[in-house]
């Protein structure tokens, strides 16, 4: 997937949450190929990342809250200071990730 087309969708979701639904939409990243991607510092409360491949990712200091991300890899992926409260992990996959006061 392109990188402009994940952070357009990345952007919109931000624009859901700040306001409360009323403009943007809800992430929907299931099933992607996210391999490498640059996630750090981005809010993804909420957002529906299932099966996906986060191999590698940079996702430091990226909130995860209340996401659902079941069955989703991110092995060898930066997640330092990263948040998953209440969030839906089975079935995922941490192999040598970095969790860091995640």
């Amino acid at each position: 997937m392109q990188l402009e087309l994940i952070q357009a969708i990345v952007d919109e979701h931000e624009a859901w949450l700040t306001s409360e639904g009323r403009y943007g939409r809800r992430a929907s990243l299931d099933g992607m190929d996210l391999r490498l991607v640059d996630l750090s510092h981005r809010d993804l409360r909420k957002a529906s990342i299932s099966q996906a491949n986060l191999d590698r990712a940079d996702l430091v200091s990226t909130d995860l809250r209340e996401a659902e991300l079941s069955g989703t890899s991110f092995s060898l992926s930066n997640l330092s200071h990263a948040q998953f409260a209440e969030s839906n992990l089975r079935k995922s996959s941490f192999v040598d990730a970095n969790c860091e006061r995640a």
